[in-house]
């Protein structure tokens, strides 16, 4: 598969093709803001590893539950 680039305009529109409802896409949009900002370093060597307290049972059940608002 070649790379290819989403232009930031059309970023919202490429997360409702995978799935994330319209009007709901905010969150991935901000979090490929931060990785392309720098600010967040996704499977880099020697980034720090911060470990999340919810269990991910939790957190896929509270994604299902706003999916379903």
């Amino acid at each position: 598969m070649k790379d290819f680039v989403v232009p930031r305009a059309g970023w919202a529109e490429a997360f409702e093709q995978f799935g994330i409802p319209k009007g709901r896409t905010a969150p991935a949009e901000e979090m490929f803001e931060a990785v392309n900002a720098g600010w967040m370093a996704l499977g880099v060597k020697g980034a720090e590893h911060v470990a999340g307290t919810p269990s991910a049972r939790h957190v896929f059940a509270a994604a299902q539950n706003a999916a379903k608002a």
